[in-house]
């Protein structure tokens, strides 16, 4: 089927099944578009639609409703006509009888003259109904509204008794999107979902494990059932069947429904998965069987070994598939798949893509074509290291474009890596995992072999490096050190454009931290974000300082833990900060504890206070040790104008004056009359840890906050109680009644007082004022 496309010419492609006798094919007609005089979009009428096709009552695009044009009251515009899509093609479904039935039919939802009038995704979606659950009186009354009727009530029991089955599985019915998701563990259960999916449905996608050994005659009862319900994407999964004894003279037949449900008029995707010996138990008669709709076909069933059954297979597959886009193949030969499929898709125009995958799921390739060659092979590769003669075979035709490794090139492979950069000179993009010890080394194992290449006149397209992180490398609780970089190439220069950022977190894995040394001096120039936590030391420092002293910084993002860094190492950071010019967020994480520490604080917030965007103090004594510095060095938030992070661990009772000082940090810098009002910002995010206060200090404290800009609420551990959360409620102005809308999301009460109280009653009136008339988007943690 070719689309006509280009400006001259607007013309819609249609098609229809059409069924003379046992066979089965699709009527296909260009109707041109107009300029439609309302909304100024190119539309194709309905009517011309019906003139063409007699009996028209829907027309699909990819299994989903095509919906008329609609004003913005959601009525229909008259005429009716529905929107052009460039390329597309729509799938006309045509009324014809049908047998008697106490289900109600879909020829009774006809769409004329409302476009809601079939039970889609779309029109129970307008109805504004939930996508992941939805109790069964509000589907049924949003079905009634729907498609009214005395039929209706017919329905929902229908999809009752069939959703009933499904929980009895434990599967899943999705009644929105019309997707069943379930298990059948015996022939019993089968006869049971097929009798409830008889007839009319709106299921349109099934997902089935077949849990016992099927006969052939139940595969054909399943085959049955999946035509008669007219489901078009199906996934069948035999990864449980063993094959019955008793069905022996059936073996080479045996899957032959299972296959041929691609010829069924309906199943435009068909995945079929771990039936084994699948290749040699079907018949030439399921694999030449017509299927003109057809346009997914996933196989991923194991094979022994290559044999002429898989490559005859392959081929009438593809024979017999002329409106095939996708077809992924798990388990057999790559480079035979590959020949075979470039022989057969010059007479399959709408083909998009092949998926090819091993049997030791080591390596996969998605490919398109230019005719019958190659256009692009995007590989995944897990261990280039480890890949099978035929695997390392495959990757060596050179037709590679691009390549991701989804685990850390380890040393043993970087032979295997320049290799494969060699052979493959098609490769624009190169992705890597790596862990943090091995960055610089696979930096310059990739920028080499690159150099070597145009060294001895190899023409490469590799034009980017992505460097990532190796989420497997952690220490079970999240915390691992993360580098990861964007290495970019001119044409025909060895010398990349890097951009790099570092997260340290050492957790309890206790690395060494030496290689960071190597990371700073040869790429700190290029970092352009950087957290670091408490392992980050006067060498790194001075390490990260030489760089950018030499090359310049690109850093935009930088978080500095100073536990372990001496005045030597602060200096490096006021210099590293100097130099950091485009600087859009900047935050310290001090500790008060000790004199050296609160003297490094004096130093940084001195220096750096008003590039300040987000500070992090922690102590563990009370205030009388660290509150005075504070109040000196910062005493409104005049000195701290840019700061919109604020957080204060500190698990100890924190008497008034250290409570003066937090305030302050809440609260709007003061403004003499006549003057204009200091430039500063408001806190979005503010974290109050462990703290202790008094009810007076709390209260002031939450009467003072700026609301206008808070985002986020952490009273995580504290003593914040309902009297305090009652406060806060007070003090956010109602969104109904007030112009200022409140943007608070997180409201974090963990382990607080508050969380632990038994005022049940008190607790929960206090949470529906606040998401009902305060913050409308808010969520609270910690009142489960």
């Amino acid at each position: 089927m070719t689309v006509v496309e280009g400006n001259e010419q607007h013309s819609q492609v249609f098609r229809a099944q059409k069924s003379v006798g046992e066979v089965t094919t699709f009527e296909i007609v260009n109707i041109d578009s107009q300029i439609d005089q309302k909304t100024g979009q190119r539309v194709v009428l309905w009517s011309e639609i019906q003139k063409v096709f007699n009996g028209a009552r829907l027309v699909q695009q990819n299994g989903i409703d095509v919906p008329f044009l609609a004003d913005d009251a959601n009525s229909p515009l008259v005429p009716l006509r529905i929107v052009y899509r460039v390329g597309a093609v729509m799938d006309v479904l045509i009324e014809r009888p049908r047998r008697a039935s106490s289900v109600t039919p879909s020829s009774n939802l006809s769409l004329p003259p409302s476009p809601r009038g079939s039970i889609s995704r779309a029109s129970i979606s307008r109805a504004s109904m939930s996508r992941k659950s939805i109790s069964r009186a509000s589907f049924s009354s949003t079905v009634e509204s729907l498609i009214g009727g005395s039929n209706s009530g017919k329905l929902v029991v229908v999809y009752k008794e069939l959703r009933d089955i499904v929980d009895s599985a434990d599967g899943v019915f999705n009644e929105v999107e019309g997707v069943v998701t379930i298990k059948i563990t015996s022939r019993t259960l089968a006869g049971q979902f097929y009798d409830a999916l008889d007839g009319e449905r709106n299921v349109r996608k099934l997902d089935v494990i077949l849990d016992w050994d099927v006969t052939l005659d139940d595969l054909r009862k399943f085959a049955a059932a999946v035509t008669k319900a007219k489901i078009v994407d199906l996934t069948v999964d035999g990864m449980h069947y063993k094959g019955p004894g008793m069905d022996a003279l059936n073996a080479v037949r045996r899957f032959d429904p299972i296959l041929g449900l691609k010829a069924n008029g309906h199943i435009q995707t068909l995945r079929i998965r771990n039936f084994h010996y699948f290749y040699y138990r079907v018949r030439s008669a399921s694999l030449t069987a017509p299927a003109p709709q057809l346009q997914v076909l996933e196989i991923d069933c194991p094979i022994r070994e290559l044999s002429e059954s898989y490559r005859s297979a392959l081929r009438r597959i593809l024979d017999c598939s002329p409106s095939l886009k996708e077809l992924k193949m798990h388990g057999g030969p790559l480079l035979a798949s590959l020949d075979i499929v470039a022989e057969k898709i010059p007479k399959i125009p709408s083909f998009e893509a092949l998926t090819l995958s091993s049997s030791s799921s080591h390596l996969s390739v998605k490919v398109t074509f230019s005719g019958s060659n190659v256009a692009t092979m995007d590989a995944s590769c897990r261990w280039l290291g480890s890949l099978s003669l035929e695997e390392q075979t495959f990757l060596e035709l050179g037709h590679l474009t691009s390549m991701t490794l989804t685990s850390a090139l380890e040393q043993r492979d970087d032979i295997a890596m320049t290799d494969t950069l060699r052979c493959n000179p098609k490769i624009t993009l190169l992705r890597i995992p790596c862990i943090t010890r091995r960055f610089v080394d696979v930096n310059r194992l990739v920028t080499s072999a690159r150099a070597r290449m145009l060294g001895l006149h190899i023409a490469t397209a590799l034009r980017k490096v992505e460097i990532l992180e190796d989420e497997s490398y952690n220490d079970g609780h999240g915390h691992y050190d993360i580098v990861t970089s964007i290495v970019e190439f001119e044409d025909n220069s060895d010398l990349p454009k890097t951009s790099v950022n570092v997260k340290m977190d050492i957790g309890i894995l206790k690395d060494s931290r030496e290689h960071f040394n190597e990371i700073f001096s040869q790429y700190g120039s290029s970092i352009q974000k950087l957290e670091t936590d408490h392992t980050f030391n006067d060498e790194h420092a001075k390490c990260l300082d030489d760089a950018t002293d030499k090359s310049g910084s690109r850093l935009v993002s930088l978080v500095v833990d100073s536990t372990s860094l001496t005045k030597s190492g602060l200096e490096c950071v006021d210099r590293i900060v100097e130099r950091s010019r485009n600087l859009e967020w900047f935050e310290l994480k001090l500790d008060l504890n000790t004199k050296d520490q609160r003297e490094n604080v004096e130093y940084l917030l001195s220096r750096l206070g008003t590039r300040l965007t987000g500070l992090s103090l922690r102590a563990n004594d009370s205030s009388e040790g660290w509150s005075p510095m504070l109040r000196k060095l910062c005493p409104t938030r005049k000195t701290l104008p840019n700061l919109t992070s604020f957080r204060m661990s500190c698990a100890c009772d924190i008497p008034s004056a250290g409570s003066e000082w937090i305030t302050a940090m809440a609260t709007p810098p003061p403004h003499q009359a006549g003057r204009l009002p200091p430039l500063w910002r408001s806190l979005s995010k503010i974290q109050l840890q462990h703290i202790r206060l008094q009810p007076e200090d709390w209260r002031t404290l939450i009467e003072e906050i700026d609301v206008t800009g808070l985002e986020e609420l952490d009273v995580s551990n504290s003593n914040f109680s309902l009297e305090e959360f009652k406060t806060l409620a007070d003090c956010i102005p109602d969104g109904i009644e007030s112009v200022i809308v409140v943007p608070l999301k997180v409201l974090n009460l963990q382990d607080s007082t508050v969380a632990e109280s038994e005022e049940v009653e008190a607790m929960q009136e206090v949470v529906t004022r606040m998401k009902t008339k305060k913050a409308p988007q808010l969520q609270i943690l910690g009142l489960e």
